[in-house]
């Protein structure tokens, strides 16, 4: 279906618009219309190679709630050139990025850096789209139905996108997902000469089944992080994109609300699917202790899950925690606002969880 067509059709089916938030709703109408020729043009260069792609091993999948130290983790897996990861410009432009990724992202890239440009989502670091990103946000930049990103567009009707998406999906979402997201994935072999996929994408949290289902023997690593720090930086998170991206406002006591009742699920439902995770082939780990022992996590990482030498990883590691040693966490204010304590009083309560 076309891409147009399924934007407007979402569009539809979403909430109301926001006044002040109209030209984020233009900017990517505009986007879809002046990228679409690519879409076209990739689909007919390549649709025969993506069909006969063929992962040669399941994909590692790094799991946790939002803002748990997932990225940071994903770019150190990422460092492994035996490896492959989804970037920002193909996060940002699935549809194409096999035929112009070559030309466009070096140009991108260049004006990211003319203008200064920094990632308002992990401490400011400057904008390079070979960062690794979510697969998530692929899925929403194609309009997929099984998109659970589509909650951070309409911030409004968040919890019933995750309650359709990811916490009761009906089949025909789950049909979107497994149809689109391997799509992308065999975008991604083809694109990187067949290496093994490193992903991470927090929603894959609570879709363990579904991932075994299309990839029996993925390996899972769960990222675990006390519960207030997670919250904090999660609200910051919202308020960027609702700041920068969003189709509606949000009132700020609602969209912590929200947060606190969605972090709550998130570890619920992924209890009720822990077990489902063959044993070797899941390994947990705390944030805290991957910060201040990052060699040593990754060496357990690497042998509990029998992924590889370590050894021949360990230089590219290396390299990877001198590029990042600049790196702070953001700093949050404490919350003054006597009915908006309630949200760091239920963090409390609930860290270390």
């Amino acid at each position: 279906m076309n891409k147009t067509f399924r934007f407007l059709r979402m569009l539809g089916r979403s909430g109301k618009v926001s006044p002040r938030k109209i030209h984020h709703l233009i900017f990517s109408l505009l986007g879809i219309l002046i990228f679409s020729p690519f879409d076209l043009l990739e689909r007919l260069f390549f649709s025969r190679k993506i069909r006969k792609t063929q992962l040669r091993e399941d994909p590692i999948f790094i799991l946790g709630h939002w803002r748990s130290g997932t990225s940071w983790l994903h770019q150190l897996l990422g460092a492994n050139p035996e490896w492959a990861y989804l970037n920002y410009y193909e996060a940002t432009f699935p549809g194409h990025f096999l035929l112009t990724e070559r030309f466009l992202k070096p140009f991108f890239n260049w004006v990211n850096g003319l203008l200064g440009l920094k990632v308002p989502f992990f401490n400011n670091l400057k904008l390079d789209l070979d960062l690794p990103c979510e697969e998530d946000t692929a899925l929403m930049n194609s309009v997929s139905g099984a998109a659970a990103y589509q909650a951070y567009l309409y911030p409004r009707e968040a919890r019933q996108h995750f309650e359709r998406t990811l916490i009761h999906p009906d089949m025909q979402t789950q049909t979107d997902f497994e149809r689109d997201y391997q799509h992308l994935l065999k975008k991604l072999t083809l694109a990187h000469g067949g290496k093994r996929l490193v992903l991470k994408s927090p929603p894959h949290t609570l879709r363990v089944k579904q991932i075994l289902k299309m990839f029996p023997g993925a390996k899972f690593i769960y990222l675990k992080r006390d519960a207030k720090e997670v919250l904090r930086s999660h609200l910051k998170l919202w308020q960027s994109e609702i700041s920068m991206f969003s189709y509606q406002d949000l009132p700020e006591e609602d969209l912590r609300r929200m947060i606190g009742e969605v972090h709550e699920n998130f570890l619920r439902e992924f209890e009720a699917v822990r077990g489902d995770i063959p044993v070797g082939q899941l390994v947990e780990v705390s944030y805290a202790s991957l910060k201040t022992l990052p060699r040593e996590v990754l060496e357990g990482i690497f042998l509990a899950l029998d992924l590889g030498d370590f050894s021949a990883y360990l230089p590219h590691l290396e390299r990877k925690l001198e590029e990042t040693a600049f790196y702070k966490p953001f700093s949050y204010p404490e919350i003054t606002s006597p009915p908006l304590k309630k949200f760091d009083v239920w963090a409390l309560s609930n860290a270390g969880q």
